[in-house]
């Protein structure tokens, strides 16, 4: 009976991570990994049930009735809830999609509105730092310039 409901447990989960998948389908890699990281989960999950399950009931020693209740768990979902979980997920992820990108849209427009905010300072800070940066040599050089040839040619080097 508790490897009827690993095995139904096991499908919810696929179930669950195919709603993920289902998301991402524009991204054909992304939606590659996360089919495998959900196949991956899904069937460790199941194991680690089976494993404990029999390790609790059975001292350790892995019967073949339990494996048959797993299989059987599964082909009961998959006939029976997985329809019902399936379109649960769907709209319960398509719900939280919208909610996510109804508050970050306005945040990253207004990321984008300072980022450009940003760039023209920035490019203007730029022109003023030069504009300050010839200033400074431009008087540098006309007091130390200037005074050598009032001085005459060697004027410079006189103290």
């Amino acid at each position: 009976c508790l490897a009827v409901l690993c095995g139904v447990g096991g499908g919810i989960l696929r179930d669950l991570i195919w709603g993920f998948e289902d998301m991402l389908k524009g991204r054909r890699l992304l939606c590659g990994a996360v089919r495998f990281l959900g196949d991956l989960v899904s069937v460790m999950t199941v194991c680690m049930a089976v494993v404990l399950l029999s390790y609790y009931f059975n001292d350790g020693e892995p019967r073949g009735f339990a494996l048959l209740g797993v299989l059987c768990g599964i082909f009961i979902y998959k006939k029976t809830l997985s329809l019902l979980v399936k379109g649960v997920a769907r709209r319960t992820l398509a719900a939280a999609r919208t909610v996510v990108l109804t508050i970050v849209d306005p945040i990253v427009n207004i990321l984008k509105i300072l980022l450009q905010f940003i760039k023209k300072s920035a490019h203007y800070l730029r022109k003023a730092l030069e504009k300050i940066i010839d200033m400074v040599y431009n008087i540098y050089v006309k007091k130390y310039v200037l005074r050598g040839a009032r001085g005459g040619l060697l004027g410079r080097w006189k103290k």
